[in-house]
C-alpha cells in the first residue's frame, strides 16, 4: 500500500461519504482536546486564584476543534500533501480567533484591543492547540474507518490476504493509537497532578469544575477500553477473524456500566473523615524532603577593584574603552542600509507568505467540482443523518427489534452487500458457482415441468430437492419404472449435496464431481414423464 506523501497517513480508498469517519470518532476527536484544556485553565485559575478570561479561551480551543474537524472531511479525498495544508489551516485559524478574542475584549478600547494581551495571545494558543490534535486525532480515526471498511466486507483467508496488501494501514493504525493513547493519558496525568495540588493546598473547586473532574476520569476509562478494543480487533483481523459490530458495542458498553459503577460504589464510600489524617501524611512528606536539603554556602565575596583613573591623558583624545567618532557619511550608510534591510526582509517574507497561503488556489485540479457551501452544507447534513441513524441503532439493538433495523437499509446496501459477498470468493470460485448455478436451473424448470414441484427462494437447495424427490408418481406401471425413480430420486439428492457444495464451501468442485453434477442433471432432465 502507497502512502501519502506526508509520510504520515495510508493511502486513502473511494469512498462515497463526504465524512472522513464515523460521527461518533468526529465527537470523540473533538470531546478530548476540548475536555482536557478545560479542566487545565479552570484548575489553573483556581490555583493561580486569578481571572484568565476562561470564556475566550475555552471558545478559542472549541473554534479551532470543530474548524479542524470541518477541515479533514473537506480535505480527506484530497491526494495533495496534506501537511502544507495543515499548516495553513492552522495560521488561519490563529488569525481569526485573535481577531475574534480581539473584538469581544471589552476591558480595553476598541483601537487597543487588537494589540497583543491576555485574552487574544492565550485564546490563540489555545485554538492551535485544539486545531493540531483535532488533526492527529482525525487522521487516526480516518485510518481506523478504512480497516473497518476491509473488515464488515471480507473474513477468513480473504480477509487475512486483503490486510497483507494494506500493511501499512495495520501498521500505521497500530503505531499511533499507541501515540494517542500516551499523549492523552499525559494530559490527564498533568490535570490529576493539579487537582492534588489543589486539594493540599485546600483551594477550593467551583462544583462544576468537580462534576467535569468525574466525567473526564470516567470517560478517560471509556476511552482506554475504546483503544484496547481498536487494537485487540486489530490483532484477530490479521489472523482473519473478524469481530462484529455487535461484540464492539457490548464491549463498549460493558466498559461504560463498569467504570459508572466504580464511581457510585467510591462516592458512597466517600466521606469527610479519611482513614489516615493528612497531618501525618503532611509530617512524612515533610520529614522526606529534609532528608534531600543542604546548608546553603555562604558566597564569597568578589574582590573590590579600584578603577582605572585615568591621568596624565591629554584632553582630546578618546579615552580608555571609548570609541573614536564616525563620519557622516557612514552613519546615513547605517541608517538608510538597515531600513532597506528590515524592510526588504519583511517584504520578502510577506510575499512568501501570502504564495504559501493562496497555493491551492492556484492549483484546483484535485479538489472537487461542488462549491465551497454546498459541500458544507452536504457534510452537516451526513453528520446530522448519521448521528440519528447510531442513536436509532443503539435503541434499536438495546430492543433487539431486527426487522426495525432491517428496514433502514436500501436496496442499493443490499446490492453492494452482495456484491461484496461475491467478491470475497476467489475467481475461480465465482466460475464454478456461475456453472452450478446454471445447471441446478434447470433441474428446478424440470421439477416445476415435469412434477410441479416450484422453486421459492426461501428454499435451500437440499430442502427443494427433498421435496422433489417427495413428489415423484407412487402409483407405478412396472418394476422397472419403480427402479427408474428410485434412481432418479437419489441423483435428485445428491445434486442437492453437490449444489450446496458448491455454493457454500470454501473450497471448487473437483472435476469428478463437476462432472458427475453435469451427467446427473443431463440423465434427470432428459426425462420428460414418468
Amino acid at each position: 500500500m502507497k502512502s501519502s506523501d506526508t509520510g504520515s497517513l495510508p493511502a486513502k480508498r473511494s469512498d462515497n461519504s463526504l465524512l472522513s469517519s464515523s460521527p461518533i470518532y468526529s465527537i470523540l476527536a473533538i470531546y478530548m482536546p476540548l475536555t482536557v484544556l478545560a479542566a487545565f485553565i479552570y484548575l489553573l485559575e483556581a490555583l493561580a486564584s486569578a481571572h484568565l478570561h476562561s470564556i475566550y479561551l475555552i471558545t478559542g480551543g472549541a473554534t479551532g476543534a470543530i474548524a479542524a474537524s470541518f477541515y479533514f472531511d473537506f480535505m480527506k479525498d484530497i491526494k495533495s500533501s496534506h501537511k502544507p495544508a495543515n499548516i495553513r489551516g492552522g495560521i488561519i485559524i490563529i488569525i481569526l480567533v485573535y481577531i475574534l478574542a480581539s473584538l469581544f475584549f471589552s476591558e480595553k478600547h476598541f483601537t487597543e484591543r487588537f494589540l497583543p494581551n491576555y485574552a487574544n495571545i492565550p485564546a490563540s494558543l489555545c485554538a492551535l492547540y485544539a486545531w493540531v490534535y483535532v488533526i492527529i486525532l482525525k487522521q487516526l480515526f480516518y485510518a481506523r474507518k478504512q480497516f473497518e471498511a476491509i473488515s464488515e466486507q471480507y473474513e477468513g483467508q480473504t480477509l487475512k490476504e486483503k490486510l497483507f496488501e494494506d500493511s501499512a494501514l495495520l501498521q500505521y493504525t497500530d503505531e499511533n493509537i499507541n501515540k494517542a493513547q500516551r499523549s492523552y493519558f499525559f494530559q490527564l496525568g498533568i490535570i490529576g497532578i493539579l487537582a492534588l495540588s489543589c486539594v493540599i493546598f485546600k483551594i477550593t473547586i467551583p462544583l462544576p469544575l468537580y462534576f467535569l473532574l468525574v466525567i473526564i476520569l470516567i470517560s478517560g476509562v471509556c476511552i482506554h477500553g475504546l483503544f484496547a478494543i481498536i487494537k485487540w480487533e486489530q490483532y484477530y483481523a490479521g489472523e482473519g477473524i473478524n469481530l462484529s459490530g455487535n461484540d464492539r458495542i457490548k464491549r463498549v458498553l460493558a466498559i461504560i456500566v463498569l467504570s459508572l459503577s466504580g464511581f457510585v460504589i467510591a462516592s458512597l464510600l466517600a466521606s469527610n473523615n479519611s482513614i489516615i489524617p493528612f497531618s501525618v501524611i503532611m509530617a512524612f512528606f515533610a520529614w522526606l524532603f529534609s532528608l534531600f536539603r543542604r546548608t546553603p554556602m555562604q558566597a564569597e565575596q568578589p574582590e573590590k577593584i579600584d578603577p582605572f583613573i585615568n591621568e596624565g591623558i591629554p584632553q582630546g583624545l578618546p579615552q580608555f574603552g571609548e570609541e573614536p567618532p564616525s563620519s557622516p557619511i557612514w552613519d546615513l550608510i547605517l541608517k538608510y542600509g538597515s531600513l532597506i534591510l528590515k524592510y526588504g526582509l519583511i517584504i520578502l517574507v510577506s510575499v512568501l507568505f501570502i504564495k504559501f497561503m493562496i497555493s491551492p488556489l492556484l492549483n484546483r485540479a484535485d479538489v472537487r467540482n461542488l462549491p465551497f457551501f454546498r459541500r458544507l452544507i452536504l457534510i452537516i447534513k451526513e453528520w446530522y443523518t448519521s448521528i440519528v441513524n447510531v442513536i436509532f441503532s443503539f435503541f434499536t439493538h438495546l430492543k433487539k427489534n431486527k426487522d426495525m433495523k432491517l428496514n433502514r437499509y436500501n436496496d442499493e446496501d443490499i446490492n453492494r452487500t452482495a456484491r461484496n459477498i461475491l467478491n470475497a470468493y476467489s475467481a475461480g470460485k465465482r466460475r464454478d458457482v456461475q456453472k452450478s448455478v446454471t445447471l441446478f436451473a434447470r433441474l428446478i424448470i424440470w421439477g416445476a415441468n415435469v412434477r410441479g414441484t416450484a422453486w421459492k427462494p426461501s428454499h435451500a437447495p437440499m430442502e427443494y430437492c427433498i421435496y422433489l424427490s417427495e413428489a415423484s408418481p407412487v402409483i407405478v406401471s412396472s418394476a422397472d419404472n419403480n427402479l427408474f425413480i428410485q434412481k432418479q430420486n437419489t441423483g435428485i439428492i445428491r445434486c442437492g449435496e453437490l449444489f450446496e457444495k458448491a455454493l457454500y464451501s470454501a473450497d471448487i468442485l473437483s472435476n469428478d464431481e463437476k462432472k458427475e453434477f453435469k451427467n446427473l442433471i443431463e440423465e434427470i432432465t432428459s426425462a420428460s414423464n414418468i
